[in-house]
């Protein structure tokens, strides 16, 4: 016998699919760092770039290299807008290998890179 759902369970499950569909597409741009980040301190930066794709290059001299990857978190369920599920690593190349991974602290205060660029 066909049996009506009451208005709130549906909206409660459009709400869930509609969460799914969010996830699926941010995760097309944006990488899940626990699936997508391999790097390691004295990681070659070659092997970096060949593993990271998403990689995004801010600083580069002879000695230092900077790159950035910009994550979503997976743990928010509900966000106001992108800067709350979006965040960058970065990842510095002391003569080739990585050397400090952090969250743009070193790259914003002694070279002067922006941080945040949604």
């Amino acid at each position: 016998m066909f049996r009506l759902q009451s208005p709130m369970a549906i909206i409660k499950k459009i709400f869930i699919v509609q969460i799914f569909i969010l996830q699926g597409c941010l995760s097309l741009q944006y990488p899940n760092e626990r699936k997508y980040d391999k790097a390691y301190v004295g990681m070659d930066v070659n092997l970096f770039n060949n593993l990271h794709s998403k990689a995004r290059g801010v600083y580069n001299s002879q000695e230092l290299s900077i790159y950035y990857i910009t994550f979503y978190k997976t743990e928010v369920w509900v966000a106001n807008s992108l800067n709350d599920v979006l965040y960058q690593k970065y990842y510095y190349f002391k003569n080739g290998i990585l050397t400090i991974i952090d969250n743009g602290q070193i790259a914003n205060q002694n070279y002067g890179i922006p941080i945040n660029r949604f």
